[in-house]
């Protein structure tokens, strides 16, 4: 993560799945606000992530899309190099899909 301000942080979002027999990956720019302090022998945040970026769709017909999401989360170090984290949100991708001259609007959504 890049450090833009003291409790906000710029860095990457990279998310697999398989939605309705095919295959998803999702590369997002995710913008972090943060809130560190101490716990107990280690070092603890909550944070808001809120990812923005592509989402692939291999069973598409159009298998690019918008991503977005907005992710609540916990994350805890127990040394400076090693950490555990949860994340519980909301994440869709919307593409336009076209079926044999019809488009219509794909909307991928679920909670995580």
């Amino acid at each position: 993560d890049i450090p833009l301000m003291e409790y906000l942080v710029l860095g990457p979002d990279l998310r697999f799945g398989f939605p309705g027999g095919g295959a998803l990956i999702d590369i997002a720019a995710q913008l972090k606000g943060r809130y560190p302090f101490p716990l107990g022998p280690g070092e603890a945040e909550v944070y808001l992530a809120v990812p923005l970026g592509l989402g692939f769709i291999t069973n598409a017909a159009e298998p690019a899309g918008f991503s977005y999401g907005i992710l609540p989360g916990f994350l805890y170090f127990f040394s400076g190099a090693l950490g555990a984290y949860v994340d519980l949100g909301w994440s869709g991708i919307a593409a336009d899909v076209n079926v044999n001259g019809f488009t219509f609007n794909l909307g991928l959504e679920g909670a995580l």
